[in-house]
């Protein structure tokens, strides 16, 4: 049999079989939050479990479908994001081309975390929409807890959720690769998001998703820069190692 004698660190939870995580996730997660004493710094999931519970309320035991807002909602939320939508276009046709032949759903959402546009199988749309990976669903850390979404805004940073991760055991699982893209003034303006129904087997393949994701920001923030300086002289640079940092700077009269 097994037995919890201590709490498991929730960065550790991918390690664990899918089937027993889920079956004692919301103890794994009460007990995490709990848990006296500092969060090592590497631990952004325990830090926004403790969030969850503490500042948003959020019941990780709630069987609540996630929220999907109407079609006149989504209207309204993508108006003030149009210019990301248009540069961001191509970069979410290249990344679904990518991770589709892993069933992932690509979905761009606003600053507030509510999907204004997607790409899928259309074919499982019913799917998606059921556990809340398609347009219109709201994933705010404050409505759905620790997710690829709602924690990269909250972390500013690209952030990989994986299954028991999550906060509420109803997305135990799902998979979440999550990244923020900035304006050229440095606003968070929305978040790229590639997730999957995953029953814990793809492990292997989090950091590449992960990566793609995070090209594709960059390379959306790349087309934001450039179309908010068009009327400036633009300078690339590029670092000596291909791993680095590129820059880009806008030079005006």
């Amino acid at each position: 049999a097994f037995r919890w004698k201590t709490s498991v660190p929730a960065a550790d939870l991918h390690r664990i079989d899918p089937l027993v995580a889920r079956s004692r996730h919301a103890d794994i997660v009460e007990s995490a939050v709990a848990a006296e004493g500092p969060v090592q710094s590497d631990s952004e999931i325990v830090l926004s479990w403790r969030r969850c519970n503490g500042d948003y309320h959020v019941d990780p035991r709630s069987s609540a479908t996630p929220h999907i807002i109407t079609q006149t909602e989504l209207a309204l939320f993508k108006e003030p994001v149009n210019d990301v939508l248009l540069h961001a276009r191509e970069e979410i046709d290249r990344l679904y081309a990518i991770v589709r032949q892993e069933d992932y759903v690509v979905l761009l959402c606003n600053r507030e975390g509510v999907a204004i546009q997607h790409r899928g199988d259309e074919a499982k749309a019913e799917q998606f929409k059921h556990w809340g990976i398609w347009l219109g669903g709201v994933w705010s850390e404050q409505v759905e807890g620790t997710n690829g979404i709602g924690t990269a805004i909250v972390e500013q940073r690209p952030v990989f959720v994986h299954c028991g991760q999550h906060f509420r055991t109803r997305h135990a699982n799902l998979s979440c690769a999550g990244a923020p893209i900035f304006d050229a003034g440095n606003k968070l303006i929305a978040v790229l998001d590639a997730s999957k129904i995953d029953m814990g087997q793809s492990h292997r393949t989090h950091g590449l998703v992960l990566a793609a994701v995070t090209a594709s920001v960059r390379a959306i923030e790349e087309r934001l820069f450039r179309h908010s300086f068009r009327r400036a002289w633009t300078i690339a640079t590029t670092p000596p190692r291909t791993s680095g940092a590129g820059l880009l700077l806008a030079i005006d009269n």
